[in-house]
């Protein structure tokens, strides 16, 4: 039985079929959990349903997660998976395709 805070093997495969397009950022970004300071931090892949985030803090996975991206409003998250510092993260509500697009445009700037 797999643990819930380890990705299994195809978790990529799995995700890209969830979350449709999957493309590889550095976004700096601001986050934040309920009894934790704001700090920042950087995704490092991005779809319209979810993000991979690299943290150095301990998130705690059963608390909503707060990220600010650049350019946009406060969005939600949960922390579906965790390894290593890296969280594997699903947004509370999809991105629309053409703020995805336009992030990841930015992003390569």
């Amino acid at each position: 039985m797999r643990n819930r805070t380890e990705p299994g093997p195809g978790h990529q495969f799995d995700e890209q079929r969830k979350g449709g397009s999957r493309s590889s950022v550095d976004i700096q970004a601001i986050i934040r959990q309920i009894d934790l300071n704001s700090f920042p931090t950087m995704l490092q892949d991005l779809s319209i349903s979810g993000f991979l985030l690299s943290c150095p803090a301990q998130l705690n996975q059963h608390k909503p997660l707060m990220i600010k991206l650049p350019g946009l409003e406060l969005l939600t998250a949960r922390i579906m998976w965790s390894k290593d510092g890296k969280y594997g993260c699903k947004f509370d509500r999809e991105l629309y395709p053409a703020v995805f697009d336009h992030i990841v445009r930015e992003s390569k700037r």
